[in-house]
């Protein structure tokens, strides 16, 4: 869904609360979700929500700290943000482990919404705006020619398409340890794996990257990340899953967090 070119044509902001909205229908359908095209439709509308979100969130912010002079922390702000947004899931996906039920914890994130809309829609000022507003297909033309004359936009693309293919590891790792070690010791495993997700962030947050260096930082981060994807058939004992699924989250948190801020 090209959410982006109507962000910048009509209104950052508006557009992160109408993405907040959707993500509040979409978990509202997933509480009452009883079959598989039901979870579906609440995934479709999440993934709408998502779209309207992400880049518009980013761009607000960039515009933002431009607006005043503060573009120089724009690297360690977008790796401030990721840590706090992964240290929130964390402890999100804490209390999910012992609550014993999906539909509680998605009604939970349904209210959490709730109140990311009513700060969103209270203090998204016009800061974060672009100066110019474009048509919505000068902004497609635009952003169309960023990529074609950048190498490593390209190559962030094509790695964030690459990386959607973790998705299936996602849905292998929890039931995998859920057999091991629990439903109560999902929740500590929570907190080492965003653990080592900040750890990648904070890493890239500390770091001072020179122009041009981009591509070398985007693919070494991605390929920690899909390392330890590759030692999955490697996992016949419990340390070793744990180890694989810790570099993995490592290499995730510098690739997205470096990835945003680029």
């Amino acid at each position: 869904v090209p959410t982006g070119m109507w962000a910048d044509g009509k209104s950052r902001s508006r557009s992160v609360n109408i993405g907040i909205i959707f993500h509040i229908v979409g978990r509202i359908v997933y509480t009452f979700a009883y079959d598989f095209t039901t979870a579906l439709i609440a995934e479709v509308i999440e993934g709408i929500g998502y779209a309207f979100v992400a880049g518009a969130m980013q761009a607000w912010l960039v515009d933002a700290l431009a607006k005043h002079n503060e573009s120089d922390r724009l690297q360690k702000v977008f790796a401030t943000t990721s840590i706090i947004a992964i240290t929130a899931i964390g402890a999100g996906g804490f209390i999910g482990a012992y609550t014993g039920s999906c539909r509680i914890n998605f009604l939970i994130e349904a209210l959490l919404y709730v109140v990311a809309w009513f700060f969103a829609s209270r203090h998204m000022n016009g800061d974060g705006e672009p100066l110019v507003r474009l048509k919505q297909s000068t902004a497609l033309k635009a952003s169309g020619v960023a990529l074609l004359q950048s190498p490593a936009l390209r190559l962030c693309m094509v790695l964030a398409c690459f990386g959607g293919c973790e998705m299936v590891w996602y849905q292998y790792w929890t039931p995998f340890f859920k057999v091991t070690i629990g439903q109560s010791g999902l929740g500590i495993l929570w907190i080492a794996i965003i653990g080592a997700f900040m750890i990648g962030g904070i890493c890239i947050r500390q770091m001072r990257i020179k122009k041009h260096q981009e591509e070398k930082v985007l693919l070494i981060t991605f390929f920690a990340r899909a390392f330890g994807i590759l030692l999955i058939p490697l996992m016949w004992s419990l340390p070793f899953a744990i180890t694989a699924a810790l570099i993995h989250e490592l290499g995730k948190g510098a690739f997205i967090t470096f990835s945003e801020t680029y």
